[in-house]
């Protein structure tokens, strides 16, 4: 008899999409662009220099800026790969959550995580519920502005403690990906169904 009514929960949960956010590689085009210029400016310093001391020692001016011309090739282009490499190793993927019902009609509603993958050599992976945070705010610098990309910051509930706020960085259409994150964070998890304890005990008296 034991055996007979013995009941096996279920799980079922219902597909969820995951929506991989798009970040914008115009901050890191900008960056490496400054760079250059910054590398150009002190080329040109050093020229100047070279210039007015070539009179000293004209033999070996022609190896001395091949050396300093070679090094600040190598150095942009090690400094570029590095930098790019480290860029794209960011990426921000949202989970929304899901429905988990059993055959005893219980159901539970799994809060919508975003999954953060920071760092290139060193690889760190975040799961952010939530459940935890309260609110969004959005910024764009004016070349954000220009091309539709800024930073999410996730607020937590606790506005006295912001330690554990995350922001999510250059992100492309930065008000549709909040839409999509702030509906996450208004869903609200029912309590779960009293129906589980409600046929255990029915069980028990049946067995008796």
């Amino acid at each position: 008899m034991e055996k007979k009514d013995k009941i096996e929960e279920k799980f079922v949960r219902e597909p969820s999409v995951e929506v991989q956010i798009k970040r914008s590689m115009i901050p890191l085009y900008i960056n490496l662009f400054l760079v250059f210029l910054f590398l150009v400016f002190l080329f040109f310093l050093f020229a100047m220099v070279m210039v007015f001391l070539s009179s000293y020692f004209e033999s070996l001016a022609l190896p001395i800026n091949m050396i300093v011309i070679t090094l600040f090739i190598g150095f942009y282009l090690i400094y570029l790969v590095f930098t790019y490499l480290n860029y794209k190793a960011v990426s921000y993927t949202l989970i929304p959550g899901s429905i988990q019902k059993t055959s005893m009609n219980t159901i539970d509603q799994i809060p919508g995580k975003i999954l953060v993958k920071v760092g290139f050599l060193y690889r760190n992976k975040i799961l952010l519920s939530m459940n935890d945070y309260d609110h969004l705010k959005i910024e764009k610098s004016f070349v954000g502005r220009l091309n539709n990309f800024g930073n999410i910051f996730v607020m937590e509930k606790d506005e006295l403690d912001t330690s554990q706020n995350y922001v999510l960085t250059n992100v492309i259409k930065p008000e549709e990906i909040a839409k999509i994150i702030q509906k996450m964070i208004d869903v609200e998890i029912p309590m779960p169904s009293p129906s589980r304890p409600n046929n255990t005990s029915n069980l028990n008296r049946k067995s008796k």
